[in-house]
């Protein structure tokens, strides 16, 4: 059960419209589909509550539009590093802005890591709104360099997974590089499992790099 809108470790998590989500007992909706709608109805307002740090740590908060800009900028910096990501050159601010509407839009789970006012890492998980696939959320996380290594994974993964199971998705599932061990490592923490191994799935600067699949079930 998740400490969904308290205190979670060091870090205040809060809702768009500014005010905090009362704690409950979660429940599993009646029928996939008959959630989504649900989702659909109760998405965030647009104007956030800025995010608290603590101790001068990175705060995590819903994605909303004022981070946007910030959001965009750092996509770019870890798609310059040409390792973590696929994308070989950033995306345009408009398209970026499309993307991350479309996000909040479709009330998919979306955090930003803060710092001074800057995104320094974020995470989604995108839930597909067939009734077949429901139940599955496939998600995607990235931290700006300056940042790794400092704890904010941990804060990101865990607010995500925390309302991941507080609104009934099942199954999380997450693609990574062989060669990322300290985000495979984080993920196995939290009770992400090997689901297989896509083997020499691209090069880079002439090394063979597979991509390996973990997912977390909800018990």
């Amino acid at each position: 059960m998740s400490e969904y809108g308290k205190q979670v470790g060091k870090i205040q998590i809060m809702k768009n419209s500014g005010s905090v989500v009362k704690k409950k007992e979660a429940k599993k909706p009646q029928t996939s589909m008959q959630n989504l709608e649900k989702n659909k109805k109760t998405s965030a307002a647009t104007k956030p509550v800025k995010p608290s740090s603590a101790n001068n740590e990175a705060s995590i908060c819903f994605a909303n539009s004022p981070y946007f800009e910030s959001y965009h900028k750092a996509l770019a910096e870890i798609i310059s590093e040409n390792i973590y990501l696929e994308n070989k050159v950033a995306p345009t601010l408009c398209e970026t802005i499309g993307h991350q509407q479309s996000l909040l839009d479709c009330n998919d789970i979306a955090f930003y890591a803060i710092r001074d006012e800057e995104v320094v890492g974020w995470i989604f998980i995108r839930r597909e709104a067939t009734s077949q696939r429901f139940h599955r959320g496939k998600l995607n996380m990235a931290i700006t360099k300056k940042y790794r290594g400092m704890g904010v994974g941990q804060k990101l993964v865990k607010a995500a997974l925390d309302h991941a199971h507080y609104i009934g998705i099942e199954k999380i599932e997450i693609q990574v590089f062989s060669n990322n061990i300290e985000a495979i490592s984080l993920f196995e923490k939290f009770g992400f499992t090997d689901e297989g191994v896509i083997r020499d799935y691209h090069r880079l600067h002439g090394e063979s790099i597979s991509l390996q699949l973990l997912a977390k079930v909800f018990e």
